[in-house]
């Protein structure tokens, strides 16, 4: 079950990144994209940090497999919601 959920929010997770990064690039002004896109790459591995430091606290009071599928919900839902506006 937790390897479905992981490997499911794994997926997700890449094709809205690629989506995403695509866009992003697209609407900035050529001048500045350098700067605005390692800005950005900064900011993800500053959330990605975060990230791993919640899970930590976290896996201290609760099962690591609800945690999980917690977190990869939380990956598959935004997705599904966004890709439902889209339709």
């Amino acid at each position: 079950g937790t390897g479905i959920f992981i490997l499911l929010s794994m997926v997700m997770s890449t094709v809205a990144n690629g989506i995403f990064g695509g866009l992003f690039m697209m609407f900035l002004p050529e001048d500045q994209s350098g700067t605005v896109y390692s800005f950005m790459a900064s900011a993800g591995s500053l959330g990605s940090a975060v990230s791993t430091l919640v899970y930590g606290v976290l896996a201290d009071h609760f099962s690591i497999s609800l945690i999980a599928m917690a977190g990869c919900l939380l990956t598959v839902l935004p997705v599904l919601f966004l890709k439902k506006q889209t339709i």
